[in-house]
């Protein structure tokens, strides 16, 4: 899915079990892909993100695993614990 010399970001685990993807060294090589991963972030870099997510910039309602009111906050953190989602958004 890379564009030549296309460059890719592996940001956070996956769930405790699941396998990530193969990779093949072929395309990296050939298609000049580079290949990267990150953890962590900089204070610097949790603003800038915050801000894009107030300004309406970054689209990220596809990332979100459930929602729970505030009065729910327990089952959250349970299903949190569970791994049975990823995300969880807790909501007035």
């Amino acid at each position: 899915m890379l564009a030549y010399q296309g460059r890719v970001n592996f940001f956070g685990g996956l769930p405790a079990g699941k396998q990530g993807h193969h990779v093949s060294s072929n395309l990296v090589h050939y298609r000049q892909l580079t290949v990267t991963g990150t953890t962590g972030s900089s204070t610097h870099e949790y603003r800038r993100s915050l801000a894009l997510l107030a300004a309406g910039r970054l689209q990220v309602a596809d990332l979100i695993s459930a929602r729970y009111g505030l009065a729910q906050v327990h089952q959250a953190l349970e299903v949190a614990r569970s791994g049975k989602a990823l995300k969880i958004v807790l909501e007035p």
